[in-house]
């Protein structure tokens, strides 16, 4: 092979080498890029999409899993049996006698209070806190129905919980309609007017109404028992 045509061919061969060197070197730094964006960046809408104004979708609620009541909302109707419709006609009244009960339940939709042996077999592993509640009463401020739900440690050891009151108002197909409710998520254990959850309902009428307040304490970062406990008494408020 002549000199010149070599030096050519070694020319030729050193350029190639060198492009493939630095394509190899640019997919290594693209690599290196995608890893350690933060997930913002990534997600940031391109100029374009700026400058049209369309922006990507907003992930939903539900999707998330997010909701404007810490944990699991309450049902709205206690009292149906799987499958029952409430009575379309059915209107707040005062309760038989033998629904005037209080205690504990094991879960919201649980109709009366279980006995001793059926709440032992239904407890998980974990502590127990004292669930407390007061009656359903009438507000000292304006016509209303209102209940409070606080907690003490029991054998629990974390220093908050979350605990959920809600009022429940007698209907006369014998179910129970929530009516309000309130959570504090980050409640410190005692009672008393500083560490308690206050619910209330206005109503538009004085007429003697059954009312319950439930109450649901979830202590924070630790496993307990999950009880329900429940305060029944007769109010003169009435909320249709």
């Amino acid at each position: 092979m002549h000199q010149k045509q070599r030096m050519l061919l070694e020319r030729t061969i050193g350029a190639s080498s060198a492009r493939r060197r630095w394509s190899t070197a640019l997919v290594s730094a693209v690599a290196l890029v995608s890893v350690f964006t933060p997930p913002a960046m990534a997600a940031a809408p391109s100029a374009t999409e700026e400058a049209s104004g369309m922006a990507p979708a907003p992930v939903s609620d539900a999707a998330t899993g997010s909701s404007d009541e810490p944990g699991p909302v309450p049902p709205k109707i206690l009292g149906l049996e799987p499958g029952q419709s409430p009575d379309p006609d059915a209107v707040p009244d005062i309760a038989p006698s033998s629904t005037l009960t209080s205690g504990m339940l094991n879960s919201w939709q649980e109709a009366e209070t279980p006995t001793r042996a059926e709440r032992d077999g239904a407890k998980v592993p974990g502590c127990a806190p004292y669930t407390g509640a007061d009656y359903p009463h009438r507000s000292s401020t304006g016509v209303a129905v209102s209940a409070h739900g606080w907690w003490k440690k029991g054998t629990c050891s974390n220093g908050t919980a979350t605990v959920k009151a809600c009022l429940y108002e007698y209907y006369t197909d014998d179910t129970w309609r929530r009516k309000a409710c309130n959570t504090d998520g980050n409640l410190k254990p005692g009672g008393g007017s500083a560490r308690r959850v206050p619910v209330r309902k206005n109503c538009p009428s004085t007429a003697m109404t059954t009312w319950r307040v439930h109450v649901d304490v979830d202590v924070n970062w630790e496993i307990d028992d999950g009880g329900i406990r429940y305060m029944t008494r007769n109010v003169a408020c009435r909320k249709f």
